[in-house]
């Protein structure tokens, strides 16, 4: 993001939020985030199952189903807020 904002390059891709974050930190206003999405996809956990029970995924799986619209939400709050 340095060099972008340095005039090095033209051009970076970068993740949404962490991007978003990183010029509301820095207050950087000469750049601005390309309507094209490269890529987007959900997030993955990965366990490793002889570290974690059944009792314990099955938690972390009721937990994420029971809370998707308001994971969905946060994230979109959040995302507002950095614009």
């Amino acid at each position: 993001m340095e060099m972008l904002n340095r005039e090095r390059v033209d051009l970076i891709i970068e993740d949404e939020l962490a991007g978003l974050y990183y010029l509301k930190k820095n207050a950087l206003n000469n750049i601005e985030m390309h309507p094209f999405v490269v890529h987007q996809n959900n997030i993955s956990l990965m366990f490793n199952k002889n570290n974690i029970s059944n009792e314990l995924l099955n938690k972390i799986n009721t937990v994420i189903k029971a809370n998707n619209d308001a994971f969905k939400l946060s994230a979109k709050i959040y995302q507002d807020r950095l614009k």
